[in-house]
């Protein structure tokens, strides 16, 4: 299959020239892989040699692909779209450099729509998401065979612009295809290059006008007749069609001046004629290219649909079989099934430590899947540091019970409301102290503790007495699936996504995480929590977008009102949150409307953005059912657009000048 597609292309790409590639079949695909992560790139072969024979060479850095660059020819550039000391980015520009049209494909880790934006803006042919290999072997058949029909298109492209050089050139030597006829003699003269164009014999001694007529097809010959015929026409182009003599078809061009006499008869005609058919061919050709990309974008836009359908069905599919597991267990614990002796509650323990663990383990993988599709959805809010605490304490007692280890929380009073997604603050917590009562000693100590953080906001923090860790794996604790190795306890399992999804969850809720740890004297995790005060949860909102690699460059403010007076702000803000996407910031009520809210986010269209608002609150009103009070249309209204980070501070001061007073001074 890989092979099929490579055929043509590689040698096309090799050799500089369409037809070698078509007569030197190739049978090994050549793949530059520009991937920081040796296992990465493992996974991607192993897609690859899916679809045939293939060569690749893995480098990270731009001096090391530079020297792979020049040292032999590829067929294909694989790059990861951010890496520690590299980035796809950078790896396309330095290929364009040094390569050329090379095919181009960006992988990452987490593809969100702006990612998209941003790796098309990078100039990649393609891009996909790390693990979804199932489309790499079509993705990369179909890029060598654009690649190809690049160069081919090049070529034509080349070859018209020499015709038309070589125009310009006869030009001025008056080797043009002009024309003079006299319409009251019916002849015409005309230059050797009309003939040629024509398909007429050079030399021809005072010929008729007809013998031009008569190539024309018989629409084209009644129009131009007719535009010599008509008394307001005094000078005309058009692009017509004529059959050559040796019965090629060929599209013209045909300009002319007319000249009449004083009743509007026309006695003569002038002008220049010119063979545009190979312009037509391209024309053509990229029609027909346009065709073909618009239906493979919707063939794209139908697969990640099927993609999302997936993350939701597997959600489901998962979370079911562990409530009912859960439930019965604690029905049997409970003694409602009959007695159950000290080694049954002993036993039963242990299961639902297993699916609280299998739980949490579930909840990773799909936080991980809809955080990389998109989908992961964010419901700020103020939020009390003490409720976040009661609601995991718990499952938390629980499992350090479990293994004998004491829990304590240090709650430091005065602490203000934070702004963020209660489920995800909680996720992020439960997860940093489930991981210290696994990697602890038994009868060891573990705090859970909360304080007032520097410049503001709150930090929360778990603390252990575990084996701590080395500098070195501090480096990269929380890259996905990496877990350090546990030589205390090297039964524990997982799928090494959970520090890397609280570390994202905690970007979400607009916070940083740190870690400090020691070998031998235990580890410290905490993050950061903005307080409910719009300044500072601005001031956190922009420096989130200035640390990721793809930063935005606009920022839109938008005002969402209401229409229907009686929908409360709280039911609007609702559909704020499950609609727009984890880089939007949804803030309070807008001054002027007790219903309205205010959002900011990034977007390289600001339009776009509200239709795509627009849509989704038209389709919440589909759904409800008829007599059902449902929720009203809205009113979408542009406050600003701002270039970022260059006016980040005035995109702040006009969402606070908009935002509703007892919210700003609070």
């Amino acid at each position: 299959m890989l092979n099929g597609a490579v055929n043509g292309a590689v040698n096309g790409a090799a050799n500089g020239a369409v037809n070698d590639a078509m007569t030197k079949p190739a049978v090994t695909l050549r793949v530059l892989i520009v991937e920081d992560s040796e296992d990465d790139a493992t996974l991607l072969l192993k897609a690859l040699r899916r679809g045939g024979a293939v060569t690749h060479r893995r480098v990270d850095t731009a001096e090391a692909m530079s020297a792979a660059l020049g040292e032999q020819p590829w067929d294909l550039i694989i790059a990861d779209f951010s890496m520690p000391h590299f980035s796809g980015p950078a790896a396309r520009a330095l290929a364009i450099e040094l390569a050329g049209d090379l095919p181009f494909i960006l992988v990452s880790g987490a593809v969100s729509e702006e990612t998209a934006v941003e790796a098309m803006k990078a100039g990649a042919d393609d891009y996909f998401s790390k693990g979804n290999y199932a489309r790499l072997v079509p993705a990369v058949e179909r890029e060598l065979h654009q690649a190809d029909a690049r160069r081919k298109a090049g070529l034509i492209e080349r070859q018209l612009l020499e015709r038309q050089a070589h125009l310009a050139a006869a030009l001025q030597l008056a080797q043009v295809g002009t024309w003079h006829l006299d319409i009251v003699a019916n002849t015409a003269i005309w230059s050797d290059e009309v003939c040629r164009i024509v398909g007429l014999q050079p030399g021809l001694a005072a010929p008729a006008f007809e013998a031009l007529l008569e190539r024309l097809r018989p629409e084209d010959r009644a129009e131009l007749a007719g535009l010599l015929r008509h008394p307001s026409t005094k000078a005309f182009a058009r692009e017509l069609q004529l059959v050559r003599s040796d019965g090629a078809t060929q599209f013209v061009n045909i300009c002319g001046d007319i000249i009449r006499d004083a009743d509007g008869n026309s006695r003569e005609a002038a002008g220049t004629i010119r063979d545009v058919s190979e312009r037509k061919a391209v024309e053509t050709e990229i029609e027909r290219t346009r065709v073909q990309l618009t239906a493979q974008n919707r063939k794209l836009v139908a697969l990640t649909e099927q993609a999302h359908g997936f993350v939701d069905d597997v959600s489901h599919e998962f979370r079911t079989p562990l409530a009912v597991i859960k439930e019965f267990g604690s029905i049997i614990a409970d003694g409602l099934g009959g007695p159950v002796t000290p080694d049954q509650a002993q036993y039963l323990s242990i299961i639902d430590n297993a699916t609280l663990d299998l739980n949490q383990m579930v909840e990773d993988f799909l936080d991980s899947s809809k955080l990389r599709a998109g989908l992961l959805r964010v419901d700020r809010r103020a939020q009390r540091i003490d409720d976040l605490f009661a609601r995991i304490r718990p499952g938390l007692q629980k499992k350090a019970a479990g293994r004998s280890i004491v829990l304590e929380e240090c709650i430091e009073p005065g602490l203000p409301l934070v702004f963020a997604d209660e489920e995800k603050a909680r996720r992020v917590i439960m997860n940093l102290a489930t991981n210290a009562v696994k990697f602890s000693p038994g009868g060891s100590r573990i705090s859970l503790w909360a304080r007032h953080a520097p410049g503001g906001g709150v930090e929360v923090g778990v603390s252990d007495e575990g084996r701590g860790l080395a500098p070195h794996d501090l480096l990269r604790l929380f890259e996905r699936f990496r877990q350090v190795p546990a030589f205390d306890a090297p039964s524990l399992k997982g799928f090494g996504l959970g520090l890397n999804i609280a570390r994202q969850l905690v970007w979400l809720n607009l916070g940083t995480m740190s870690v400090t740890s020691e070998a031998g004297h235990g580890s410290t995790f905490s993050f950061t929590l903005p307080a409910d005060d719009p300044r500072l949860i601005l001031e956190c909102f922009f420096a989130k977008l200035a640390e990721r690699d793809d930063a935005p460059r606009t920022v839109a403010v938008l005002s969402v009102m209401a229409v229907d007076s009686g929908e409360s702000a709280e039911a609007l803000r609702l559909f704020l949150s499950a609609t727009t996407r984890p880089t939007d910031l949804v803030l309070g009520q807008h001054r002027d409307a007790g219903n309205g809210m205010l959002i900011l986010g990034p977007t390289d269209s600001a339009e776009r953005w509200m239709s795509r608002l627009s849509r989704a609150r038209a389709r919440a009103l589909a759904d409800v059912d008829v007599g059902e009070a449902g929720p009203g249309p809205i009113r979408l209204r542009l406050l600003g657009s701002f270039l970022c980070p260059a006016a980040a501070s005035e995109a702040a001061a006009c969402v606070l000048d908009h935002l509703a007073p007892e919210l700003v001074d609070a």
